[in-house]
């Protein structure tokens, strides 16, 4: 599993957008989507009972308490054993696919420097247990993490196990605590030994409001020519980046009409990552999160479906307008029978879920789209 990165100096932590038919350009491309997109009507009500049919388990539920926007005072264990703040955030956690996952946007100061966050969580039933997914891009440097983890008479602990700067194995631990209608604790600590913690980082929430924020608007929208991420490889993807429209057509299996899709890819942190979401009729049916994965210097996605179903990952390579990404874990030696296809078009762009076959690969899920504009135009 690999270990989430923040953007905090490793001394302190001890362990430590207007779119074209051919898609936006990459030079400022990314701000003319988030113009449009800033306009889009705001989506993320938080999820009612009803809401919530996709994924009955109770457990499925455990993290609405933290919907709606936060303000967040950061404290950090210093050299000497006190503690200091170390900056201040907000935080915006907002449902989605009708309440079966959680997305944290997260923004702000701590330990000193500028940080932003992403994270997305869903309850697995396969697993029984909370799996998290996360960004915290340091020094530029995008990058995911993933933790797993339950609730416990009203305390939610997620772990991962990770290596310290010396190399040795290391166990760390982020806790959900005195957890009120206005207010919560989160800290992070680590262990070497899984018995003993040291906690090292401590955020408090203070309720700003109870309504789920919009995702995507002002300073949550990333001004394309100020990327927080350099390198030519954060802007290989791009041309996904807009609001789309068009066709899905399902090949497997057979004899399956075509249907209305829309979707609708977010540049977030600042330029480092994209965020899809994706609407057959009224229902959100896929989200989506992807970046360029610096340290193991590839990209990497990280996708959900409607209901009770764990994260689909998929890794590769983007050569010119096309993207091709694996599904599974390829870094394990497993060999994957699937893979995404994303390919720029004249007229748009086209996303093709493939499945390997001894004659080579066959389409699965095939989506052709074509840009859509807020403002007078229909959706």
């Amino acid at each position: 599993m690999r270990t989430p990165r923040f953007d905090i100096p490793s001394t302190t932590i001890p362990g430590r957008e207007g779119l074209r038919s051919s898609g936006p350009s990459r030079r400022g491309g990314l701000l003319a989507v988030a113009l449009l997109l800033a306009a889009a009507p705001e989506v993320g009500a938080a999820p009612r009972a009803e809401d919530h049919q996709d994924c009955p388990a109770p457990e499925a539920r455990a993290f609405d308490f933290w919907i709606g926007e936060w303000d967040v005072l950061n404290r950090g264990l210093q050299p000497d054993g006190t503690w200091a703040v170390t900056g201040r955030s907000s935080a915006r956690i907002v449902p989605v696919l009708s309440g079966c996952a959680i997305v944290e946007h997260w923004r702000g100061t701590a330990w000193g420097r500028k940080t932003v966050g992403f994270s997305v969580r869903t309850w697995d039933p396969s697993r029984q247990a909370w799996v998290l997914v996360l960004n915290w891009p340091g020094d530029g440097r995008p990058g995911f993490g993933e933790l797993e983890g339950t609730f416990r008479h009203g305390r939610g602990e997620l772990f991962f196990e990770g290596r310290d700067p010396e190399g040795s194995p290391q166990q760390n631990r982020y806790t959900f605590s005195d957890i009120g209608p206005d207010s919560l604790r989160w800290d992070a600590a680590r262990s070497t030994d899984g018995a003993s913690w040291l906690t090292f980082w401590i955020m408090e929430f203070t309720r700003r409001s109870r309504e789920a924020p919009a995702l995507y608007h002002g300073p949550w929208i990333v001004d394309g020519r100020e990327r927080g991420c350099p390198g030519d490889e954060i802007a290989a993807m791009d041309f996904l980046a807009g609001s789309w429209r068009g066709t899905e057509t399902v090949h497997e299996p057979a004899g399956q009409a075509p249907r209305s899709v829309r979707l609708e890819v977010y540049p977030i942190l600042e330029g480092c990552a994209l965020m899809d979401r994706e609407w057959s009729g009224e229902d959100e049916e896929r989200f989506a999160v992807r970046s360029w994965d610096a340290p193991r210097e590839q990209w990497v996605e990280y996708a959900l479906r409607s209901g009770p179903h764990g994260f689909v990952r998929a890794a590769g390579q983007v050569s010119g307008a096309r993207a091709e990404l694996l599904v599974g874990a390829a870094e394990e030696g497993v060999e994957p029978g699937r893979r995404i296809v994303y390919e720029r078009t004249d007229g748009g762009v086209v996303r093709r879920e493939e499945r390997w076959r001894q004659s080579g690969w066959e389409p699965v899920r095939t989506l052709e789209l074509e840009p859509t504009f807020y403002g007078d135009q229909e959706r």
